[in-house]
């Protein structure tokens, strides 16, 4: 059994359970989700970057990398394996703009490298010939749909929804002010 446990708090108080000191995490990792203390998700961000590299590497023997398989086979394993390695979990945190071009071109870049193309070769297009989703769109798609779950929790969905008719606020960092912010 282990001394110290590792619990999320804000702020950091010291706690003890028994004779056992509960660690404060600074970023705790919760079914693949990384929360920090300050409410942003740069953390997670940097996390998918390097879980969805991982995954792109770990699939060179399938012909991912350049010169391996067709540019077909290539964009469909990058988009069922590689894409939702990188937006796991964007739906449940707010993202900034920054962090929204990280991932846009990281995924240009794997893209790029797996057809063998210069660094300097435009996205867009590349990804509209290979039939690629652009990552905001994904992130938008998900929390359009996890709205929608979420709409059958009626009170609070209907108490933030009237707080925004009203006095035309909500409550920043959630789903209701994320759908508002996509217009």
């Amino acid at each position: 059994m282990h001394d110290c446990w590792k619990v999320f708090v804000i702020p950091s108080p010291k706690w003890r359970l028994g004779d056992k000191c509960l660690c404060n995490e600074e970023s705790p990792n919760i079914l693949g989700n990384v929360f920090n203390r300050g409410g942003n998700n740069a953390s997670h961000v940097t996390n998918r970057l390097t879980k969805c590299r991982q995954s792109f590497y770990g699939l060179g023997s399938a012909g991912v990398l350049y010169p391996g398989a067709t540019p077909d086979v290539q964009a469909y394993l990058y988009k069922c394996i590689c894409q939702p390695t990188l937006t796991y979990g964007l739906e449940c945190m707010s993202s900034t703009a920054i962090q929204m071009r990280r991932l846009e071109s990281v995924q240009g870049r794997l893209i790029k490298q797996s057809l063998g193309l210069s660094k300097l070769s435009h996205n867009t297009a590349l990804l509209k010939a290979l039939n690629i989703e652009k990552i905001e769109g994904i992130v938008n798609r998900n929390v359009l749909s996890l709205y929608k779950v979420e709409s059958t929790a009626r009170r609070l969905m209907q108490h933030l929804l009237s707080r925004f008719i009203f006095y035309d606020k909500t409550v920043h960092g959630t789903l209701l002010d994320r759908v508002v912010s996509m217009g």
